[in-house]
C-alpha cells in the first residue's frame, strides 16, 4: 500500500499547486452552481435568481443538484470560500484515483494488478483536464468520484452479495443521477447482470430494492419540480436542451441560437420545453438529411 499512498499524495499536491496558482473564478455553469449553493445556505431555496418571476429563473436548466448541495454544505460549514471547495475536490480526485487502484486489484490477477492499478491511478490523477476540473466549480470531479465508487461497490457486491451493499449502491447511484443522469446506464447494466445471475440467492429482492431507492430519491426531486413548474423533469427542461442541439443553426455544441435566447427572454424555460420539442420534430420532419448529418457531427464530437 506504500506506493499508492505516495502517488495519491503527489497527485493531491499537484492539484493544490494548480488551483492556488491559477485561482479560476466561477463562470457560466460554475457561477450558476455557486449562486444556487449560496441561495440554499441563505434559506432562499434551490434558485439561481430569487427575484425573477417563476419560469424565468435558470435553476431548472442546470444539472448537478447533488453537486450544488455538496457546495452548499461546504459553504454552510466553512463559509463561502472557493479555496475550501478546491481542497475538497482535490481530495475527491485523489480518492477516485485510489478507487481505480482498488478496482484493478479486484479484477486483475495478483501478479499484475498492482502495476496496472498504479498506472490507471497515475493516468487519471495527472490527466490535465481532470486536474483542471478540480480547480473549477463543475460537476466532473464529484460525478467521477461517485461513478468510480459505484463501480467499485458493484464489484464487491458480486464478490459477496448483501442487502447493505445493495442499498448503498442504490443510494450512491441516486446521488449520482442527480449529478449527471447518464450514470443511469451503470444502473441498467447492474440490473441486467443481477437478473441473469441465477446463482445469487434473493436476487429479486435485491432488484426491487435497487429500483425502489432511486425512484424514491429522484422521484422526490421530480415531484418538487412538478409542484413548482407543473412539469415532471429530473434536472433540466428537455425541450430546451433538444432544441439547442437540434436546429438548423446547430453545430454539435451546446450553444443556443439567437432565436432560442430570444424565446427564453420572452417566455422563460418552462414554456421553452414544449416549444423546443415542437421545433425539433419540425426540423427532423422537414429537413431529415440535415438532421441526420447533425447527429453524426454530434456523435463525432462527443467521442
Amino acid at each position: 500500500m506504500k506506493y499508492p499512498i505516495i502517488l495519491a499524495l503527489i497527485i493531491f499536491l499537484v492539484c493544490l499547486a494548480y488551483f492556488f496558482y491559477f485561482q479560476i473564478k466561477p463562470e457560466v455553469d460554475a457561477a450558476a452552481y455557486d449562486r444556487i449553493a449560496v441561495n440554499i445556505v441563505e434559506g432562499k431555496g434551490f434558485v439561481e435568481f430569487p427575484n425573477r418571476p417563476l419560469g424565468m429563473d435558470r435553476d431548472i436548466i442546470h444539472i448537478g443538484q447533488s453537486y450544488t448541495v455538496f457546495l452548499a454544505l461546504i459553504y454552510k460549514i466553512f463559509g463561502h470560500h472557493y479555496s475550501v471547495v478546491w481542497f475538497f475536490q482535490a481530495l475527491l480526485h485523489v480518492l477516485t484515483g485510489l478507487l481505480l487502484f482498488f478496482i484493478c486489484i479486484n479484477i486483475f490477477d495478483r501478479e499484475s494488478s498492482q502495476k496496472i492499478g498504479l498506472l490507471a491511478m497515475a493516468i487519471y490523477g495527472f490527466w490535465p483536464d481532470l486536474v483542471e476540473s478540480t480547480a473549477m466549480l463543475m460537476t466532473e470531479t464529484f460525478f467521477l468520484f461517485l461513478a468510480a465508487l459505484v463501480i467499485y461497490l458493484i464489484i464487491k457486491f458480486f464478490q459477496n452479495p448483501g442487502i447493505k451493499k445493495n442499498v448503498l449502491i442504490a443510494f450512491i447511484l441516486s446521488i449520482a443521477i442527480l449529478t449527471r443522469p447518464t450514470i443511469l446506464l451503470f444502473g441498467l447494466v447492474f440490473i441486467l447482470v443481477l437478473f441473469f445471475k441465477k446463482e445469487i440467492k434473493q436476487r429479486y429482492a435485491y432488484l426491487v430494492l435497487f429500483i425502489i431507492i432511486p425512484v424514491i430519491i429522484v422521484g422526490s426531486w421530480m415531484f418538487r419540480n412538478y409542484l413548482k413548474y407543473d412539469r415532471f423533469v429530473i434536472s433540466t427542461t428537455g425541450g430546451y436542451d433538444l432544441w439547442i442541439g437540434n436546429n438548423p443553426q446547430a453545430n454539435g455544441e451546446m450553444e443556443p441560437s439567437q432565436e432560442i435566447v430570444d424565446y427564453f427572454n420572452n417566455y422563460g424555460f418552462v414554456n421553452i420545453d414544449k416549444k423546443g420539442m415542437s421545433e425539433v420534430k419540425n426540423f427532423a420532419f422537414h429537413e431529415p438529411l440535415k438532421f441526420l448529418k447533425l447527429q453524426l457531427v454530434k456523435t463525432s464530437k462527443y467521442f
